[in-house]
C-alpha cells in the first residue's frame, strides 16, 4: 500500500523531484503570502480607488436622476400638457422623456462596467454584486424621480382630460420604447461582439 502511494502521490524522480519541488511550492507560498500582506499606503490606494469608483457611480445616478426631472418639468424642453392632437411635433415630444431614460438606462451601465474595471476585486462574486447593486440605485433613483413627476408635477399642470390617463399613456410610453432599446441593445450587443 505504501509503495501505491509512493508511485500515485510522491514524486520521487523526475524534473521535479527533491529541491525543486519545495522551491517552487515555497515560491507559490510566498507569493499569497506576499498578496496578502498589503502595505498601509496600498490599502489606502486600494480603498481611494473603491471610494473614487463609488462616487462616481452615485454621482452618475444623482446626474441622471436630477436630467430626468429637469427634462420632465421645464417648460421649455417638456411638451406641453394641452396641446393639438393633429400637431405632430407636439406628439413627437411626448417622446422626449422615455427616449432619455431608455438611453440612460442603456448607456449608463456600460460606464457602470468601466468604472469597475478600476476596481480590483479578488472576488468575481463581489464583482457582479457590487454591479447589480449599482444598476438597482441607477434604476430605483430613477423611477423614484418619475414617480415624483408623475405624481406632483403632471396634476398641477393638466388641465385638459383625466392626469390619471396622462400618467397611463406615459408609462406605456416608456414601456415600448424601453422595449425598442433593449432590443436594439441586444441585437447590436450581440453583433459587436461577434
Amino acid at each position: 500500500m505504501s509503495r501505491s502511494f509512493q508511485k500515485n502521490f510522491v514524486l520521487e524522480t523526475g524534473p521535479v523531484s527533491g529541491g525543486a519541488w519545495r522551491l517552487l511550492c515555497s515560491w507559490d507560498f510566498k507569493r499569497l503570502q506576499e498578496k496578502n500582506k498589503m502595505s498601509l499606503s496600498d490599502r489606502i490606494k486600494h480603498l481611494s480607488l473603491h471610494l473614487l469608483a463609488w462616487l462616481l457611480s452615485l454621482g452618475l445616478a444623482l446626474g441622471s436622476g436630477a436630467g430626468i426631472y429637469f427634462l420632465g418639468t421645464d417648460p421649455e424642453l417638456a411638451f406641453s400638457f394641452n396641446h393639438n392632437p393633429d400637431d405632430l411635433r407636439a406628439e413627437a415630444s411626448t417622446l422626449l422623456l422615455p427616449v432619455v431614460v431608455s438611453l440612460i438606462n442603456l448607456i449608463v451601465p456600460l460606464l457602470y462596467s468601466l468604472i469597475s474595471t478600476i476596481e480590483s476585486y479578488s472576488n468575481p462574486r463581489a464583482k457582479i454584486y457590487i454591479s447589480i447593486i449599482r444598476s438597482v440605485i441607477l434604476k430605483m433613483s430613477i423611477l423614484g424621480i418619475l414617480c415624483f413627476y408623475w405624481l406632483n408635477f403632471v396634476p398641477d399642470n393638466i388641465s385638459v382630460g383625466c392626469w390619471e390617463s396622462f400618467v397611463g399613456q406615459s408609462v406605456y410610453r416608456l414601456l415600448i420604447i424601453d422595449f425598442i432599446f433593449c432590443l436594439l441593445g441586444i441585437f447590436f450587443g450581440e453583433f459587436l461582439r461577434k
